[in-house]
């Protein structure tokens, strides 16, 4: 037996997004609708990826405000994920890269690289924790700095941007806490895995003025952290 209304493609990483980790519920509920409420197919209308949507829809759909709704499309937008025109009684919304990010192909791999991925998020999570555990046992801000010394030599970049981060930001702990420390540091090994320069990180630093890392800098590519 058949499933009515077809299917649409969510990639594991999801959880990891911006949109799912760290931005309120209702956000990623008008992601989810939007995604797939966009047409699978081109019609004579809108092409694939592409629909005519409506505030008061969304809002019907996810129980969100109009000054949610509001937010969530101006943030998405800025964020590359989606891009609308104004229409008559409403605007056409879409979504980027829909084709690609809907197509399986795209996320075909072999066993070993699967094992490999696997690994790699095993050893991640791993060093997360870590770091996580250390942090919440130091007791003040000049011992949260000196866990430099415990880092091994291909975490030095990463320890001085995190050092440049705290001098900059030394409130950030306060008003988040230590996860957010450890989430800044993950967003920050991400943007240097990509296309950024460690030189390029530490100007952007320097000229912020919002400590919010997703504030600081963009992804290069921003399929790298792309919600689906």
């Amino acid at each position: 037996m058949k499933i009515e209304g077809g299917a649409t493609i969510w990639a594991r990483q999801t959880i990891d997004s911006e949109v799912f980790y760290n931005k309120p519920d209702k956000w990623f509920k008008i992601w989810f609708y939007l995604v797939n409420k966009v047409n699978h197919k081109d019609n004579k209308r809108f092409k694939r990826g592409t629909c005519f949507m409506k505030y008061d829809w969304i809002m019907n759909a996810t129980g969100a405000t109009k000054n949610e709704v509001d937010h969530c499309i101006r943030w998405m937008k800025s964020a590359t994920m989606i891009v609308t025109r104004k229409a008559t009684r409403g605007f056409t919304v879409n979504v980027v890269e829909y084709p690609k990010f809907q197509n399986l192909q795209y996320y075909k791999s072999d066993t070993k690289s699967d094992a490999i991925g696997e690994t790699k998020a095993k050893q991640k999570r791993n060093k997360s924790d870590t770091i996580y555990k250390n942090y919440k046992n130091l007791k003040n801000d000049k011992e949260l700095n000196t866990i430099i010394t415990k880092s091994s030599s291909q975490e030095l970049q990463i320890d001085n941007i995190m050092l440049l981060y705290q001098a900059k930001f030394p409130e950030q702990r306060k008003l988040y806490g230590v996860k957010g420390v450890v989430r800044a540091r993950e967003y920050f090994e991400g943007i240097l895995e990509g296309e950024c320069s460690l030189k390029d990180l530490e100007i952007a630093i320097n000229k912020a003025t919002k400590p919010a890392p997703w504030d600081i800098i963009k992804p290069k590519k921003p399929y790298i952290f792309h919600p689906y």
